[in-house]
């Protein structure tokens, strides 16, 4: 239980000092993640503390896989088509693998991060985290908060 003077905590935002503040809520002032509600407008690509890669790794890896999916099916249309998709999807497709290897990961497994501004946890931080994040995140879909109301 905690000893605090507040009931609920909202924390808004879901970037680093978003993430820091929710972390801080669940370890330092022992407050329990049933009483923190966060408010993330995107999902994030966080970058993993025990392995981290290079932003050059990264786009060469982004390189490999787009040109893989350049190479296509040879069907009819198919060239247009992947010099569209390929952009698109060579960074969702880079960011899987690299959280495949540990190099990356993502506080909601069920959806794909939209944004990627290199914060750095720990698995360990990951996972605090994750006790708030699973069930008591809002997301706004990058619409702001406009206004706070009692």
């Amino acid at each position: 239980t905690s000893n605090n003077e507040y009931k609920r905590y909202v924390v808004i935002g879901g970037g680093k000092t978003g993430m820091d503040a929710v972390h801080y809520l669940l370890t330092t002032a022992d407050v329990s993640p049933k009483d923190v509600m966060w408010v993330r407008p995107n999902e994030m690509w966080i970058t993993a503390r025990e392995n981290i890669g290079s932003c050059m790794e990264l786009l060469h890896d982004a390189a490999v896989l787009s040109k893989k999916a350049a190479d296509g099916d040879g069907s009819p249309g198919a060239e247009e088509k992947k010099e569209n998709k390929s952009a698109d999807i060579s960074l969702d497709r880079t960011f899987l693998e690299w959280e495949k290897r540990g190099r990356v990961y993502r506080l909601d497994t069920e959806s794909v991060p939209t944004k990627f501004r290199d914060a750095t946890l720990d698995g360990a931080e990951l996972e605090t985290l994750r006790k708030v994040a699973a069930k008591n995140a809002v997301r706004t879909g990058g619409r702001r908060v406009r206004e706070i109301r009692p």
